[in-house]
């Protein structure tokens, strides 16, 4: 016999990817990865039933020599094998009840109602992804910024400050007033009359005003520079205020996908757990009714080579007594046989004692051995009163 790895469950390596390759060609369909986990020991229990081989997931010389021998047996093949008592690798003297169970579980895994339960849970809640972030404010947020990074630099056009056109109308009116009002003095002193003093007086009164008016452009230039300042000082704290209501909102849409993310692995692990204790119950029975039927045919074909057994040991004991009966009633020289007598004169004519009970003819030793009331001493040739009495 050739000699094999033995694998079992939890081997790795090249042996268990050959064996995974047999038992695929033996209709199985398993990944052949080397691995000999739950679905692999699943499959050489069924296939060990299948070929009324010891049951106990080993794959040892004879599971290997099977697998190597040919094709798979089912539950249903007849032995070529007659006019013997002998086991014919048919699975006989299963109960109806076991035969129905494992037919019921060999259609295959059916999911129980709590695994179907977890499974639409799951399903219903990646039905029920949040969407991708949609902004209420990115609209708003892009204009504020274009406002911001494309504002104009600071320039001042002292002509064009309303303030500065404010200021100048007030000192040039100013200005008219105390030159009319210089001239007016100088006049008064010359009897009425002008003069070019008076002129150069009141020129020199409103180029005062003038001049005082100059000396405000540096203030309204300060001034409009502060005024610059604070508008975009302004922009940048809506836009700052906006985009804080922006973040706030992107992170509670993150929240929301961050709690769809954990409930979605919860139910996952959920539907997980249920699932493989589930399908484990079910490989569970699926191996406890295989093996009550394979103990229940190994007990049929344990009993039946015990009936047939005994069948032909009595059928030997007869036979032996026969001709035991025959030769002792030679020995003894009780032998009314005559020439032409038959085997069955024989058995009516000649007697053989039996100690305790008295002397018997053949036929009747034979009938009394048989029914257990009288046995064969090999210790001292005699037949015995097994019974301790009795009659002829």
């Amino acid at each position: 016999m050739a000699n094999y790895t033995t694998l079992s469950m939890g081997s790795r390596g090249d042996s268990v990817k050959e064996l995974q390759r047999q038992l695929n060609s033996n209709g199985y369909t398993l990944d052949v990865d080397g691995i000999f986990g739950n679905k692999t020991l699943t499959a050489v229990k069924d296939y060990q039933t299948k070929n009324n081989l010891s049951v106990d997931g080993i794959v040892g010389n004879q599971t290997w020599g099977s697998l190597a021998g040919g094709a798979q047996k089912t539950a249903g093949s007849v032995s070529a094998a007659t006019n013997t008592a002998a086991p014919d690798n048919t699975l006989r003297g299963v109960s109806d009840a076991t035969a129905g169970k494992v037919t019921e579980y060999e259609k295959g895994y059916t999911p129980s109602a709590a695994v179907q339960a977890a499974e639409r849970y799951l399903q219903e809640l990646q039905k029920a992804k949040p969407g991708a972030y949609s902004s209420p404010y990115e609209a708003q947020l892009n204009e504020m910024y274009d406002a911001i990074v494309g504002r104009k630099d600071f320039s001042y056009d002292v002509g064009s400050d309303p303030l500065y056109r404010q200021y100048r109308e007030q000192y040039m009116g100013l200005g008219r007033r105390a030159m009319q009002d210089t001239i007016g003095q100088a006049a008064g002193l010359t009897g009425g009359y002008g003069s070019s003093y008076a002129q150069q007086a009141g020129q020199q009164a409103y180029q005062t005003y003038l001049q005082q008016l100059n000396d405000r452009v540096p203030e309204l230039y300060r001034e409009a520079l502060a005024r610059y300042e604070a508008e975009g000082e302004v922009q940048r704290q809506n836009y700052a205020m906006l985009a804080d209501r922006e973040n706030t909102a992107y992170g509670r849409h993150r929240d929301e996908v961050g709690d769809y993310r954990d409930d979605l692995a919860t139910a996952y692990q959920q539907f997980q757990n249920e699932r493989n204790f589930d399908y484990g119950q079910y490989g569970d029975m699926l191996d406890y009714y295989r093996q009550k039927a394979a103990q229940e045919n190994s007990d049929y074909w344990t009993q039946t080579q015990y009936d047939y057994q005994k069948e032909r040991d009595a059928v030997a004991d007869e036979q032996w007594a026969k001709q035991y009966a025959l030769s002792a009633a030679k020995s003894t020289g009780v032998s009314s046989k005559k020439d032409g007598d038959t085997a069955a004169d024989t058995y009516e004519n000649e007697k053989i004692t039996v100690e305790g009970l008295g002397s018997y003819t053949v036929t009747k030793l034979l009938e009394l051995v048989k029914q257990g009331k009288v046995y064969y001493d090999p210790n001292d040739g005699k037949y015995k009163n097994k019974q301790g009495g009795g009659g002829r």
